[in-house]
């Protein structure tokens, strides 16, 4: 069995957002459906892109065509607020997360992954009259 997963990235202690589309899961999918025998009993771990908060709202910022702020909440503040569950999972994309090599699934997969500027300008993202559910 094969799977395909999108991924988050922890890149030299650092948390980077392994970015993906649907439309990238499915080309992905489609070619290694197509060339079976290499990928039989692999896991691809998808990103297309690879950013930090910082780069995420810097891109946000260039197609938006405004500034984007990024700013971190301290974690701890999810346990003040009785969650838990979701400060083991920002401490594990901090500390652990998932591993992705961007640079070799493009050389692997060329032309068939979506960098997160483009995604956000094929979603129309600075049109102000769409909203997330638009998407």
């Amino acid at each position: 069995m094969n799977s395909l997963k999108p991924k988050n990235i922890l890149n030299n202690g650092k948390f980077h957002k392994g970015e993906r589309s649907h439309k990238d899961i499915g080309r992905i999918a489609a070619y290694v459906i197509k060339n079976p025998s290499e990928y039989i009993g692999q896991q691809i771990e998808l990103a297309g892109d690879v950013l930090t908060p910082q780069l995420m709202a810097a891109e946000f910022s260039r197609v938006q065509g405004m500034t984007v702020i990024h700013k971190e909440i301290a974690p701890w503040i999810f346990l003040l607020l009785l969650r838990k569950d979701l400060f083991n999972l920002i401490q594990w994309y901090r500390h652990q997360g998932y591993q992705a090599d961007v640079e070799r699934l493009r050389i692997e997969f060329p032309g068939l992954l979506t960098t997160f500027g483009e995604f956000l300008e094929e979603t129309n993202w600075a049109d102000p009259k769409l909203t997330y559910e638009s998407l």
